[in-house]
């Protein structure tokens, strides 16, 4: 009953929220993606460092779709599935059970860390709900949220990416889709609301916000940034990057593509994301994805075709995700398939290999 309660009154208390201020004085970046080419990642990278995560009969991964760690542990999420390893990847224990009952899930969108409190947060799209476990695996609560797209703890609260789809619109042939970024309380209970997007669109229509493993969320250094792809026509939201400052939407970088017709083209942008120093652009074109690395102190940019070619490993193409943005740092995936003539003893059934990468932090 209070899981009923908590999303009335979390739905009401979007709806009674304001768009933010937006700023105009942003800073634009020319990311001409036509231009990209094959990229070393040592052009970018200083070190890439592995990590064998332990292949066992109950931890088989499927698809891996969002990592935390901390000091000791590393996080995984699969589609379906939380697993707890070692730094050093031996295997420790499964976290949560898939179901319908308390502290089990149907899927995993998303995980956060809360180090503060030693706990770790899972958002699950299909069972509604955010899940807190301790970091023992133990089940603490959980609490009925729908629309929750993903989520990331910030100076010790935890925030969440929130939308609502089909409002009503003032013209009866449109609806309106609102995505919020949200702070909750220690109950889940919204205790701040910003509104990041509002689209209005012909009814019957819909919009993307982020799938499993969409990276949709940056801090750096207590500093919160948002990016939300947006395949509508909506000239302010899109290709931005937003800071969450003094509780509003403020648009801190604005990126140039250097594409007139987007669909003609097929341009997707999946995820922006901000270091201190760098911005990590990850997106799609009709022929190839790529991924772009911006150096913000000289706006110096490097836009490699089908993401970075690895020439630490040897290992083909990495995709960069976040592993620790305030230190410069990535990761990439490798399935054991793709490591057999790269690696003594891998014979391509084991558990993926994780790649830590640190970027360059002076000009490339």
């Amino acid at each position: 009953m209070r899981d009923v309660i908590v999303a009335l009154v979390f739905i009401s208390f979007l709806l009674g929220c304001s768009d933010s201020e937006k700023d105009s004085n942003f800073t634009l970046i020319d990311v001409p993606v036509k231009t990209a080419k094959e990229i070393k990642l040592s052009t970018v990278a200083i070190s890439v460092d592995s990590i064998a995560l332990e292949t066992l009969d109950n931890n088989l991964l499927n698809r891996i779709s969002e990592i935390e760690h901390d000091e000791q542990s590393i996080f995984i999420a699969d589609i379906d599935a939380l697993f707890k390893f070692s730094r050093n990847g031996k295997f420790i224990k499964q976290i949560g059970n898939k179901g319908q009952g308390p502290g089990e899930y149907l899927n995993i969108n998303d995980i956060t860390l809360d180090r503060k409190r030693n706990h770790i947060y899972v958002a699950s799209g299909i069972s509604q709900k955010i899940i807190c476990f301790d970091l023992e695996g133990k089940f603490v609560k959980e609490s009925k949220i729908i629309g929750l797209n993903a989520i990331k703890v910030v100076n010790g609260s935890l925030h969440g990416i929130f939308t609502t789809y089909g409002m009503p619109s003032a013209d009866k042939t449109k609806w309106i889709h609102n995505s919020y970024l949200v702070k909750f309380d220690q109950y889940f209970s919204p205790s701040d609301t910003i509104l990041i997007k509002s689209v209005k669109m012909d009814k019957g229509t819909g919009t993307s916000v982020g799938r499993p493993g969409d990276q949709l969320l940056s801090e750096v250094n207590g500093s919160l940034y948002v990016y939300l792809n947006e395949t509508y026509k909506e000239p302010f939201v899109r290709d931005t990057l937003f800071q969450i400052k003094d509780k509003k939407r403020l648009a801190s970088l604005k990126l140039n593509f250097g594409i007139e017709d987007r669909l003609k083209e097929n341009l997707f942008v999946q995820s922006i994301l901000r270091t201190e120093n760098h911005l990590v652009i990850d997106f799609s074109v009709e022929r190839y994805s790529g991924m772009s690395i911006v150096h913000l102190p000289t706006n110096r940019t490097y836009i490699g075709k089908e993401f970075f070619q690895d020439d630490f490993w040897n290992t083909g193409s990495a995709k960069l995700m976040p592993w620790d943005l305030n230190n410069e740092e990535f990761y990439f995936i490798k399935e054991g398939m793709e490591l057999v003539d790269k690696f003594d003893g891998v014979t391509g059934e084991e558990n993926p290999y994780i790649f830590i990468v640190k970027l360059k932090t002076d000009s490339f």
